[in-house]
C-alpha cells in the first residue's frame, strides 16, 4: 500500500491488476472508473477448424469458456466493467448467459464478424469504451486481460491493443469516440480496420509470451499445446 491508496503499485507507479479497492474512485484519487463493456465474440463459422471449434471441449470445457469465465471473474473486482456475450449460436448464449451481464443472439454474425461487434454494441450503448475478446483464445491469461483494460482505463486511450514484439493481437480498445467507425463495419471486417487507419492513437500492451495470442483456426494446433488450465495459471 502507498499512502492511503487501497492498492499495490509496481515499480513503474502501475497498479498491480486486482489490488484496487474499485468501491472507490480509480486508486489515485483522481480518477473515476469508466464504465467498460467487454463485448466477447464468440460467433465465428469455424470454417477451416472442421467443426464447431467453439463448442471443442478442452481441458473439460467448450472452448469458448476458458477466456469467457477469466474475464467473469475480473468483473467481479471492476462494478464498471460489464461483459456483452455476442453469438449466433442459442445453445452457446444459454450455457454462457451466467457468466455474462448481458447476452446477445446474433444470427447475422453467419455473414461476417462486423455483424458480431455491431450487435454487440447495442447492448452497450451506454458505454465510455469497449474492449473486444474473441472465444477462441484459451491461453489467454487472466492478469494479461485484466492488466491491459487496466492499463487503457488509466490512460483514457483512444485505441488500444495487446502485442507481442512487433505482432498486434486480441484483445482490443476503443473509446466511444470510435464508435461510429466501429458501426461502419461491414462483412467480415473487424475492428483491426479501424486501428490500422489511425496507427498514431494506438496505446500497446506487450505481452510476455505469443502463447497467449494465439487463436484456434485448426483442430492439430491443440495436440502440441499445452493445457489451457495449467498455462493459464502458470
Amino acid at each position: 500500500l502507498v499512502g492511503s491508496e487501497m492498492c499495490i503499485r509496481d515499480s513503474n507507479r502501475s497498479v498491480v491488476p486486482g489490488t484496487a479497492d474499485h468501491k472507490r474512485k480509480d486508486c489515485d484519487g483522481t480518477l473515476e472508473k469508466m464504465r467498460i463493456r467487454m463485448i466477447y465474440m464468440a460467433a465465428g463459422n469455424s470454417r477451416r477448424f472442421g467443426s464447431n471449434k467453439l463448442f471443442y471441449p478442452i481441458d473439460g470445457k467448450p472452448m469458448y469458456r476458458h477466456a469467457l469465465e477469466r474475464l467473469a471473474a475480473i468483473c467481479e473486482r471492476h462494478s464498471e466493467w460489464k461483459i456483452v456475450l455476442v453469438s449466433q449460436y442459442e445453445e452457446l448464449l444459454e450455457q454462457g448467459r451466467p457468466f455474462a451481464h448481458r447476452t446477445v443472439f446474433s444470427p447475422e454474425s453467419r455473414d461476417g464478424a462486423s455483424w458480431t461487434i455491431k450487435n454487440g454494441l447495442k447492448e452497450a450503448d451506454d458505454a465510455e469504451a469497449f474492449v473486444f475478446f474473441t472465444a477462441d483464445q484459451p491461453w489467454l491469461r487472466e492478469k494479461t486481460m485484466e492488466g491491459f483494460v487496466c492499463e487503457m482505463e488509466k490512460q483514457h486511450a483512444d485505441l488500444g491493443s495487446v502485442c507481442q514484439g512487433e505482432t498486434p493481437g486480441n484483445p482490443v480498445w476503443f473509446s466511444r469516440k470510435y464508435l461510429p467507425d466501429l458501426r461502419a463495419l461491414s462483412g467480415d471486417q473487424g475492428g483491426r480496420k479501424i486501428l490500422e487507419k489511425h496507427p498514431e492513437e494506438i496505446r500497446w500492451y506487450p505481452v510476455a509470451h505469443a502463447k497467449e495470442l494465439e487463436d484456434v483456426d485448426y483442430n492439430c494446433l491443440l495436440y502440441t499445446s499445452p493445457s489451457p488450465r495449467d498455462y493459464a495459471a502458470s
